[in-house]
């Protein structure tokens, strides 16, 4: 299940650290929100920053808005945006001043919620294909793999990702962090890594009013049968009564409201 969390990673070349994400998930109206702000600096990669942004349907888990944007040596770099929308049935690529369209067949995953989709998938599942825009990811199973973290040794879920042979290393334990990815670059490898997992806190309460309507409805069917009567007990007070010394008339009385509205003579 998505839940707002902020996690910060390293990023290491030959246990060498050139930068870091933090990645933040929270709900926004209708969707979850996923962003992911990394810089870094590497001879081989340059410098440079790089901020992703997703929009994913809480029902399905995936994604209807990514965009991409970075820039190199303090210039603004190129801009990639993808719009996957239901009512026109239409996938919009926008790349700088371009834009093409596609038919939308299907649904989709992007970088951003391609990893949230592997934090939730049963653990039986041993190979998938999923469609991304441009070519489909097949994802496979593979042992699992205790490594060390700054938490301790952990066990992980691994999984293999063609084409781009990344690996994923999946925390075997909710709420399933992302615990270690890897990625092959120029004369080696890039590892990501979590440093940093801030404590889980109640929402405010603004927060939980963005909560999309869906996991709001699951948090209800959860609260306590008690909490639940107490709360319709006070809005039948707060109907409408009547005034008991003259069964003539009808009284509109509120508790949220201080005007009254004259009485209504009933006909005989």
């Amino acid at each position: 299940m998505m839940q707002a969390e902020e996690l910060q990673y390293q990023l290491l070349v030959g246990n060498k650290s050139i930068g870091e994400q933090r990645l933040k998930i929270e709900a926004e109206r209708n969707y979850w929100i996923i962003k992911a702000q990394t810089s870094y600096s590497h001879h081989m990669l340059g410098s440079g920053r790089r901020e992703q942004v997703s929009r994913v349907r809480p029902k399905s888990r995936t994604s209807a808005y990514y965009f991409e944007g970075s820039d190199s040596g303090g210039r603004r770099g190129s801009t990639f945006e993808t719009i996957f929308d239901r009512k026109t049935g239409l996938v919009t690529v926008r790349q700088g001043k371009d834009e093409a369209s596609i038919p939308m067949t299907q649904d989709y995953q992007d970088p951003l919620s391609l990893i949230q989709m592997l934090r939730e998938l049963p653990d039986d599942v041993q190979a998938i294909t999923v469609p991304m825009v441009g070519a489909s990811v097949h994802i496979q199973r593979l042992p699992d793999q205790q490594i060390t973290t700054p938490e301790g040794e952990k066990m992980t879920r691994v999984y293999y990702l063609r084409p781009g042979l990344s690996k994923v290393y999946i925390e075997m334990e909710a709420p399933y962090r992302p615990l270690k990815m890897t990625q092959p670059i120029d004369g080696g490898s890039m590892d990501m890594v979590l440093v940093r997992s801030p404590e889980r806190r109640r929402p405010e309460r603004n927060e939980r009013q963005n909560q999309p309507q869906r996991e709001r409805d699951t948090s209800r069917e959860r609260e306590p049968r008690e909490a639940r009567e107490g709360q319709q007990g006070q809005r039948e007070a707060s109907r409408e009564v009547r005034d008991t010394r003259n069964p003539r008339s009808e009284l509109v009385i509120s508790k949220s409201q201080n005007n009254m509205r004259k009485p209504r003579s009933r006909r005989k």
